[in-house]
């Protein structure tokens, strides 16, 4: 009877190909499990078998193998290309965008909805920019994007062209607590506005009683004349 032993060596999953999936996940709101792949051979032989990265995700399991940018979905039948693979998570809805060439560089401006599910507190689906968008979030999409734009340029084209060094934005992002203080600084002013409404309003009926005043002592006067 003749023995095999089977030898297993663990996969490894690059820095960057985790950083690709985790980004992805996060995007698309979603919870996600991963499970490193491995390579199981038959020792003093040259027969192995691969068993791939898996991505479970709402139920399904995505095969991932590294330096592939194909992903297979339960099994080898379908696939995708990885860079899709938020398309089938999705918890962006885009209504519009717009090119704009009305700046230094053209720019690309996206409008949308993130959103999120399964909350535990009034609407099922609720929006959910701080659990879509985050600091660290945004820096992997705008990244991804940018060399995403000078790949498809440079094969349109047939260039091979380099986008130049981002600078540093000038937008801001306001906090939550931020915006609870901007909540008072609002009902403060509106309270103050009201006042001055109101001393506007007292000021305009002093006004018209000044001219009333100022009519009749003009009439008494001119009374005063006709008799004299």
């Amino acid at each position: 009877m003749i023995m095999f032993e089977i030898e297993t060596k663990n996969l490894k999953i690059s820095e960057e190909l985790n950083r690709k999936i985790d980004m992805i996940c996060r995007f698309a709101c979603v919870k996600y499990e991963f499970i490193p792949g491995n390579i199981k051979s038959i020792k003093n032989t040259n027969i192995a078998y691969v068993k791939p990265h898996i991505l479970k995700v709402k139920g399904n399991d995505y095969l991932i193998l590294e330096e592939c940018e194909e992903v297979f979905i339960n099994g080898y039948n379908e696939k995708i290309k990885l860079k899709d693979l938020e398309k089938l998570i999705p918890s962006f809805k885009a209504a519009n965008a717009t090119i704009h060439f009305d700046e230094s560089s053209p720019h690309l401006h996206i409008v949308g909805v993130p959103f999120k599910e399964n909350c535990k507190t009034g609407m099922n689906r609720q929006v959910g920019k701080s659990d879509v968008f985050n600091v660290e979030s945004l820096k992997d999409i705008q990244k991804e994007l940018r060399e995403s734009c000078i790949k498809e340029f440079n094969k349109v084209y047939n260039l091979n062209m380099e986008l130049k060094e981002k600078k540093q934005g000038r937008n801001q992002d306001y906090r939550v607590s931020q915006m609870k203080d901007y909540d008072i600084f609002q009902r403060n002013y509106n309270k103050q506005q009201n006042k001055i409404h109101k001393v506007n309003s007292k000021t305009e009926v002093i006004n018209e009683e000044s001219k009333d005043i100022k009519e009749i002592i003009n009439n008494l006067k001119q009374q005063t004349l006709n008799k004299n």
